[in-house]
């Protein structure tokens, strides 16, 4: 009781399994299809809502964190497989570059656990806020405006 049956004792023949296999793999293959085509198309659109956040400030240079370590390193895994890093650079360069600005990666090695004022280590208070015990950010600062502050300021990357 409430096992399937299998293919034996429904009838099917070897022809209609084979058919069924088939389909099951042309149903797969069509789904995997439109994931990608659905994750390129946000890709786009995360790159286009980008594009038009910074044309009010006439920026002509934007850096961006380096994202390959998302990939992993030979004998480590990939820390996230399911996204396609490299179509979001391209598509983020190809939409800037229309509007005439430069994309420079650059790396992101410290940029939330430095104070970008000083350069010291900063404390985690609460949940997003970091604090540097030298009290250039006063009560606290999110942790993700720290880091940006920090990677603006950052060299480009190799």
């Amino acid at each position: 009781a409430g096992k399937k049956a299998a293919w034996g004792e429904i009838g099917a023949s070897q022809e209609d399994r084979d058919r069924w296999s088939e389909f099951r793999l042309l149903e797969i293959a069509r789904c995997r299809a439109r994931l990608s085509r659905l994750k390129h198309d946000l890709n786009v659109l995360v790159a286009s809502e980008v594009e038009g956040k910074i044309r009010p400030y006439h920026v002509r240079r934007l850096k961006v964190e380096k994202l390959d370590w998302l990939a992993g390193k030979p004998g480590k895994p990939a820390r996230c497989k399911s996204w396609a890093y490299g179509d979001a650079e391209s598509c983020l360069g190809q939409s800037l570059a229309r509007a005439g600005v430069e994309v420079v990666k650059v790396s992101a090695v410290n940029s939330s656990q430095n104070c970008n004022k000083c350069d010291g280590q900063v404390r985690f208070l609460r949940d997003r806020v970091v604090w540097c015990p030298r009290g250039c950010l006063g009560d606290g600062l999110d942790r993700d405006v720290n880091a940006a502050v920090n990677l603006a300021g950052r060299v480009p990357a190799d």
